[in-house]
């Protein structure tokens, strides 16, 4: 299977609003390729759905992120969103340990780890 096929669907229910929230964690490397261009993974991963999240759904998981599955712990969660301070940067979530963390990451570099997924809403 190669990279680009991973779908991880996952579910985190919005307190404030009353209702579940779904989103997908997906690849974006064909077999054996590495490296590639941000712009090229968020394009391989804005065929569906709407693409990458952003600011919204980003912001909404960085205050629900200890309800990330543990079944993501292992990966690099990439959204869409800019760093308000460094629009070279997107904002990223990660587990360390038994922690989680929100951190930026730069985007003008190459994209070539396949523990890491772009986050996508899903309708």
């Amino acid at each position: 299977m190669a990279h680009k096929d991973i779908r991880i669907p996952f579910v985190i229910y919005d307190r404030v609003f009353n209702f579940n929230r779904r989103y997908e964690a997906v690849g974006f490397l064909e077999k054996d390729e590495w490296p590639i261009s941000g712009g090229v993974m968020f394009a391989r991963t804005s065929q569906e759905n709407g693409g990458a999240i952003g600011k919204g759904d980003e912001e909404f998981l960085r205050v629900y992120i200890d309800y990330l599955p543990m079944n993501l712990s292992r990966y690099q969660l990439v959204t869409g969103r800019h760093n308000p301070d460094n629009v070279l940067e997107v904002s990223c979530f990660c587990y360390s340990r038994a922690n989680r963390y929100q951190y930026w990451w730069l985007n003008v570099g190459l994209w070539c780890d396949e523990l890491t997924l772009v986050v996508r809403r899903l309708p």
